[in-house]
């Protein structure tokens, strides 16, 4: 009687169970959903061959020992799983038993239900990844801070001292040192909010149809200045008519302000930095070339991680927060582009930033 109920169950639930008797210690029903998940060239193993399979190779002797561990006294069980992700769609599998009993009141089977938590697992694993970037990126950000703060107080009660000894000259090169540092850590701060704000999943652009040249001509106008005060000379190179790009046009200007004021920070002066839009098939390409001081190619993934150890001071004297060039990064992704770089040390660096057209 016992064995029609389980069949009868086993052929008609779709859900992904299996029946473990715990007399013969051996997997005796297949749902027929649990079987239809088996590939085809499976079909012919036996239940319990084919529920191992299900297992990937490394746990697969924590799964043998779960099976043979239900008992009367350990009929309720939880377990997460890798699956044998070779022949199986689903990454991660949940295992929860519980007791069956005959009528005699007596424990005789115990009922496995098997659920895809592949999604749930891969959103911890996430979390538990941003969580402690997060907590490095935090340390990395408070040591950052801790130095220049300590030089705001120092230099503030220095110039105290100055300004109650007259000596307004020298306090007020205190004070212009304080707003520097003030500035370096305002825009610090601001990068690391940027960057938290674009790791957010939630996030969402304002995407446009958007004329990437005129773009990136108007960001240009904004840099006429220190063109001009580095003696560094800007090329331009697009065609006449627009190229244009589904953009959240707000995001993007900071790609090109970045990459170009990289360009201007590394490049000495008399040199050239030369602005590329083109269109390659598909996709838009915008390249910024400079004839500045070059990468050493070991650096060349580095420069993309947050507080890179590649980090340097502009040839004129420009501070870096560490932050830009990861940020650039995340903005392109966002836009499901790529970013290149192509760099010799001496000769000049080359950013590259493809857009699907």
């Amino acid at each position: 009687m016992q064995e029609n109920l389980d069949q009868q169950i086993t052929n008609n639930v779709p859900e992904f169970f299996f029946v473990w008797d715990l007399a013969r210690q051996e997997i005796i029903h297949l749902t027929q959903g649990l079987r239809d998940y088996a590939r085809v060239e499976l079909t012919d193993s036996t239940d319990y061959e084919r529920m191992l399979d299900f297992v990937h190779p490394d746990c697969r002797s924590d799964f043998e020992e779960i099976l043979r561990g239900f008992s009367v006294a350990h009929a309720y069980q939880d377990h997460d799983l890798r699956v044998n992700e070779d022949k199986y769609r689903a990454k991660w599998l949940n295992l929860k038993s519980f007791p069956v009993e005959n009528d005699q009141q007596e424990i005789v089977r115990v009922v496995a239900h098997i659920s895809d938590v592949t999604e749930r697992k891969e959103e911890l694993s996430a979390l538990e990844e941003m969580n402690d970037k997060n907590e490095s990126i935090i340390r990395i950000l408070a040591h950052d801070l801790k130095n220049p703060l300590s030089n705001i107080m120092m230099l503030s009660q220095l110039a105290e001292r100055e300004v109650s000894g007259n000596n307004q000259p020298r306090a007020l090169d205190f004070l212009k040192v304080i707003q520097e540092t003030g500035s370096h850590m305002n825009a610090l701060i601001g990068s690391m909010l940027e960057l938290m704000e674009l790791s957010d999943t939630r996030i969402d652009l304002d995407m446009h149809n958007t004329d990437l040249i005129s773009q990136v001509n108007n960001n240009l106008q904004h840099f006429a200045a220190q063109f001009s005060q580095y003696s560094i000379k800007l090329v331009t190179e697009w065609p006449e008519e627009p190229i244009f790009v589904v953009l959240d046009a707000q995001k993007f200007q900071h790609v090109v302000n970045n990459l170009i004021s990289n360009a201007l920070k590394f490049t000495p002066p008399n040199g050239t930095v030369t602005v590329q839009i083109s269109r390659e098939g598909k996709r838009v390409l915008l390249a910024i070339n400079d004839t500045g001081i070059g990468i050493p190619s070991d650096k060349h993934d580095e420069i993309f991680e947050e507080f890179s150890n590649a980090r340097q001071r502009g040839l004129h004297g420009e501070k870096s927060t560490g932050l830009g060039l990861s940020i650039v990064k995340k903005i392109v992704e966002l836009h499901q582009g790529e970013i290149r770089v192509d760099s010799t040390v001496g000769e000049g660096t080359t950013f590259t930033v493809i857009l699907p057209f």
